[in-house]
Order: structure tokens, then C-alpha cells, then sequence
């Protein structure tokens, strides 16, 4: 009878305990006694002279990764960075690094599009 009584115990104290050592595995969780959160850094896996060395870049031209986005500090923060072109031949070039292969968006709905408009907008 003891066996009968010990194993669902057993499970239900398995059942409450099961949540907390995944919740004490994460990033972030409460912190005993006090108010609020602690926060685990995750382990980072460049060297401190990558680090640096990508901060140096950054300082030299403070210009995102997409190429959109300029940092010019103080209160303004980050500016958009405009497109750029080059006179060459009587022709301009785009000078900038921005993907200039995407269409050209067409303002002529198509029968279905003015249809789709037509039941979104004025219901039916």
C-alpha cells in the first residue's frame, strides 16, 4: 500500500519541480528576496581583439550593416543615409550600396486587385 501512495507522489513532486529547473535555466529570472529580475549575459564567442577591432571599423565609417542608416551622434542618433549618384559619360551611376534591382511598383491595378480594393475598402 505504501508503494501505491509513494509512486504518484513521487510523480506530482517530479511534476512540480520539472518546471523550475527549466525556468532557472534561462537567461532571465527572478531573483530571490527582491524585487525584479536577474539577467544572465549569454557567453559571447568573438575575442576581445574582434571586438575591438569591429568597433575601430565602426568608428572610421558609423555606417549600419545594410548601409541605410548613418550614426551622427549627439541628439539626432542615426540619420538616413540618402542615395548616391555619379556623373560618368553624360550618364548617372548610382554610387551608393543600396540593391537597385527591385521593380518598379506600378500604380495600375489589375482587375483582381481593383476587386480585392473594391470588398477590403467599401465592403463588397
Amino acid at each position: 500500500m505504501k508503494t501505491c501512495k509513494f509512486v504518484p507522489s513521487l510523480l506530482l513532486a517530479g511534476a512540480l519541480v520539472a518546471p523550475l529547473a527549466a525556468y532557472a535555466a534561462q537567461p532571465v529570472h527572478s531573483a530571490p528576496g527582491e524585487i525584479g529580475i536577474v539577467f544572465h549575459d549569454a557567453p559571447g564567442t568573438q575575442t576581445r581583439e574582434q571586438v575591438r577591432r569591429e568597433l575601430d571599423a565602426f568608428r572610421r565609417n558609423p555606417v549600419s550593416a545594410d548601409g541605410h542608416w548613418r550614426q551622427v551622434g549627439g541628439g539626432i542618433g542615426w540619420a538616413t543615409v540618402p542615395h548616391a549618384y555619379k556623373l560618368q559619360n553624360g550618364k548617372l551611376l548610382h554610387a551608393d550600396r543600396f540593391d537597385h534591382s527591385t521593380p518598379r511598383p506600378d500604380l495600375n491595378m489589375t482587375a483582381e486587385e481593383r476587386q480585392m480594393a473594391r470588398e477590403l475598402y467599401t465592403g463588397g
